[in-house]
């Protein structure tokens, strides 16, 4: 799996025709949450930012902190499951990480 860094841009993603989706957020920040309360990083700023249409979502990932590539792989991960548990029609789910 290939997640993406970046450290600079907006803050809400877009994409084509894209729309913030407000449960997959939900979601996606309490998947994100839980790896790095599990991991023992504080996290009470992280956020998951998930916008997209019927056929492809953009998740962008701001855990508020620098993480350890391997944390950032495993939150990438469970949160893409958390996503595509919500929307299993969404044939395109792309995960970036954000410092």
């Amino acid at each position: 799996m290939l997640v993406h860094q970046m450290t600079e841009g907006p803050r809400t993603p877009t994409i084509d025709t894209g729309d913030q989706l407000a449960v997959h957020s939900v979601l996606a920040t309490a998947a994100l949450r839980t790896v790095l309360a599990a991991e023992g990083i504080e996290a009470a700023d992280a956020e998951a930012v998930v916008v997209g249409n019927s056929h492809q979502l953009l998740v962008t990932l701001f855990p508020g902190t620098a993480l350890d590539p391997k944390v950032g792989e495993m939150a990438a991960v469970r949160v893409l499951a958390a996503v595509r548990a919500l929307d299993p029609g969404a044939t395109i789910i792309d995960v970036s990480l954000r410092a």
